[in-house]
């Protein structure tokens, strides 16, 4: 695809791990180009885990931001706003429980979407 003008490009950028003994830490940033679709997009997140000898408990908290768009370098049509764009809010709240003498374990993720 390298060879190949206006060729599909996708630029990403993420990290999760911990930070401290029982916090957690989460970003992606991403850009990606194919054709005149055009989409970025940038994430947080933040979890704290509380660990027994049975159990680990983890909570969670993110939150999201992608927008997509046309690009007007890559076409000319009267028929299509060259400055349309779509924006998208996500906040995710999340649960996590894992049963060590069992070797279950649980997630739960609530989405919520506002309106921008």
């Amino acid at each position: 695809w390298a060879t190949f003008n206006d060729s599909p490009r996708t630029l990403t950028f993420s990290y999760n791990g911990p930070i401290g003994n029982r916090l957690g830490f989460g970003a992606q940033l991403l850009s990606d180009r194919f054709g005149a679709f055009e989409t970025t997009k940038g994430m947080l997140a933040l979890s704290y885990s509380i660990e027994s000898e049975t159990n680990k408990v983890g909570f969670g908290l993110a939150t999201e931001y992608v927008q997509h768009r046309l690009s007007g370098q890559n076409f000319d049509s009267e028929l299509v706003d060259r400055n349309d764009r779509r924006d998208l809010s996500i906040f995710r709240i999340g649960l996590y429980l894992r049963e060590r003498h069992l070797a279950n374990s649980h997630s739960f993720v609530v989405d919520f979407f506002p309106t921008l």
